[in-house]
């Protein structure tokens, strides 16, 4: 009388998911580092001491010349406000500026008045956070 040999367990290999799911991570950081554009190498923040850090990619941002740039680009006030609108709606009246820190307090507020007077409601200033 013969017996039968006992099934053979399959041997599974655990380390194909933990590959899977460092490469996927791998890809995430690799895609969400790259969502906010970086600024202007000319552009010095301001720096604000206890402050909350977090990026602002859809700013107006305005060099020490007085200059307006928005995603890289130059553009008056009523062109980035038509950006703004057609790309967030009723989010536009919300405006972000990152403003060079050796800006003319003149032209920032001039630039705030207009953009109040063109209807922006909240208008925002970014500034560095310092680490100190």
């Amino acid at each position: 009388m013969k017996l039968d040999r006992p099934a053979q367990k399959k041997h599974y290999d655990s380390t194909i998911p933990l590959i899977n799911i460092v490469f996927l991570m791998l890809i995430f950081f690799l895609v969400a580092g790259n969502i906010s554009p970086p600024l202007q190498s000319d552009i010095e923040l301001a720096l604000a001491k206890n402050a909350e850090a977090t990026a602002f990619p859809d700013s107006l941002v305005i060099s020490k010349e007085g200059l307006l740039f928005f995603q890289d680009n130059p553009v008056s006030v009523d062109e980035f406000l038509l950006k703004r609108l057609s790309e967030k709606g009723e989010e536009a009246k919300i405006i972000e500026i990152i403003a060079d820190k050796n800006l003319n307090a003149q032209i920032l507020l001039n630039l705030v008045a207009s953009l109040r007077q063109k209807g922006a409601e909240d208008i925002q200033v970014i500034t560095q956070v310092d680490g100190s």
